[in-house]
């Protein structure tokens, strides 16, 4: 994973999406309408590949998204890990972190990317 945007990434609704340019993107990253990805201090987010942001989430700060992770709507994660294989709902700080038993996140790339 390089700095910067990735090179595989599928962008559902680009309508109100911010990325900062000091984040760091995988790959297979899919995103919906109105995300953020910011800064938080002088602290830009990290995020694995096999992510998928839905509408509104929003990602701040000294923020590690691992591999193959769900971010729900409206879901903020602000200077937090998140393990690899999630799913993820709530705002900072009363997020809750579910581990993906179904492989849903696997599931919704597979769909999208047709792999």
């Amino acid at each position: 994973m390089g700095g910067g945007m990735s090179d595989i990434f599928l962008p559902t609704h680009t309508s109100g999406v911010v990325f900062s340019p000091h984040a760091k993107f995988g790959n297979y990253f899919m995103f919906a309408h109105g995300c953020h990805v910011g800064m938080n201090g002088y602290k830009a987010p990290i995020i694995d590949d096999y992510v998928v942001m839905f509408g509104n989430s929003k990602v701040v700060g000294n923020s590690h998204i691992g591999s193959y992770v769900v971010l729900g709507a409206n879901t903020y994660i602000k200077d937090m890990d998140i393990p690899s294989h999630s799913l993820v709902f709530g705002q900072y700080p009363n997020v809750i972190i579910k581990e993906d038993r179904n492989n849903k996140a696997e599931q919704i790339l597979k769909e999208r990317f047709c792999l």
